[in-house]
């Protein structure tokens, strides 16, 4: 739990950082560099775990993240005043996560969704004020506001692509939805780019972003509205 707290902290820092250093004329390189190791590290990753597992103790699977660690807090700690900027979203998706999760068992994912895109859009609204110079504590309690919502849609959307998947469907199905989600997140990166690259604005990047929330949430109506989970004999 811990461990996945802070991972939900990550890469809004991490971006955060990235976009402060590159300003809007070098945006759309850093980020391209960004989504390089996004796409890679689920690759390289198992493949590192399993040669651990093979070659070494188990425990090397948990050792060999604490240089890493180590390494990227005195990284971190220089550029922290920016990265406590983002900090609020990670923590509105820590909290709502687990919350939404058992959500979606008892009611069905579409409301829990739905809920969730809806948070998400309205922060991202409150955000497109920031070149008009909205406040800290306003863009701080928008964040917690994302950060609820995307920890409300994530998991509940991902686990509605199975429900209704036969069990010896559920490898393809989890391959393909990582897939997705990956190409999604960097397309979506790179039109925020681009956004910021042509207008330097970043008002108009985040109408962008509401835009696409909104629509998003509009097709989360499709997923299913029923608790009741239906079971499968393997095929």
């Amino acid at each position: 739990m811990v461990q996945g707290a802070a991972g939900a902290l990550l890469m809004p820092v991490a971006q955060t950082i990235l976009a402060r250093a590159a300003g809007a004329e070098r945006m759309g390189r850093v980020m391209a560099l960004v989504g390089v190791p996004a796409l890679l590290a689920p690759i390289l990753g198992p493949l590192a775990g399993g040669l651990i597992v093979d070659h070494l103790p188990w425990r090397w699977i948990f050792l060999i993240n604490l240089p890493v660690g180590v390494a990227s807090v005195l990284i971190s700690v220089r550029r922290l005043p920016a990265g406590l900027l983002v900090a609020p979203q990670g923590i509105g998706t820590a909290i709502s996560m687990p919350i939404a999760g058992a959500l979606a068992d008892k009611i069905g994912p579409r409301r829990v969704v739905v809920t969730g895109m809806v948070l998400v859009t309205l922060g991202t609204l409150v955000l497109t004020q920031v070149p008009d110079g909205l406040p800290s504590w306003a863009a701080a309690f928008a964040l917690v506001v994302r950060g609820l919502g995307f920890g409300a849609a994530m998991m509940p959307a991902m686990a509605a692509g199975y429900r209704t998947l036969p069990a010896s469907a559920a490898g393809h199905a989890s391959s393909v939805l990582q897939i997705f989600s990956r190409v999604g997140g960097t397309i979506g990166a790179a039109l925020m780019a681009v956004i910021l690259t042509q207008t330097g604005d970043f008002g108009t990047a985040f109408w962008f972003a509401t835009g696409i929330t909104a629509v998003a949430a509009l097709a989360s109506l499709l997923l299913p509205g029923s608790g009741t989970r239906t079971s499968h004999k393997e095929q």
